[in-house]
């Protein structure tokens, strides 16, 4: 029978945290899953939490995440990247593709997440539109 981890009361908390503010929240564990979004990051993403599922940080690829300047954004320069590998804060503007096929223009700052002890627990992204008139299919 396999074990299913318990979560650490910080990403338990976090997640409270976004089931009860209107901005656009998603968290991942410290093994890069993604554990949780709240509604506002679902029209965001074009697809509600429960429609996607926990998924991989290298699985949101599907997001085709861009600069400014359409030039692809690897994965692990994406602000949550940066905050699950480096354990830093970090932001960024950027273009990404929803699952809705709508491209978004939006401001992401990912900061990562530590519990008792300093422990390390994964991290939390809080993300909005930008109001650049860019959402297009």
């Amino acid at each position: 029978m396999s074990q299913v981890r318990q979560r650490s009361v910080a990403l338990i908390l976090a997640r409270e945290l976004a089931e009860n503010v209107v901005t656009p929240m998603w968290m991942w564990d410290e093994d890069g899953v993604l554990v949780y979004f709240n509604e506002p990051a679902a029209r965001i993403i074009g697809r509600t939490f429960d429609d996607v599922g926990m998924m991989r940080l290298d699985e949101i690829g599907q997001f085709n995440a861009e600069d400014l300047d359409g030039n692809r954004i690897a994965i692990s320069d994406l602000p949550s990247g940066v905050a699950l590998r480096e354990r830093r804060p970090a932001h960024q503007v950027l273009r990404i593709t929803g699952l809705d096929g709508f491209k978004r223009t939006i401001s992401v700052t990912a900061i990562p997440l530590f519990g008792r002890a300093n422990h390390f627990v994964g991290a939390m992204a809080v993300f909005w539109e930008q109001p650049d008139g860019t959402d297009q299919k």
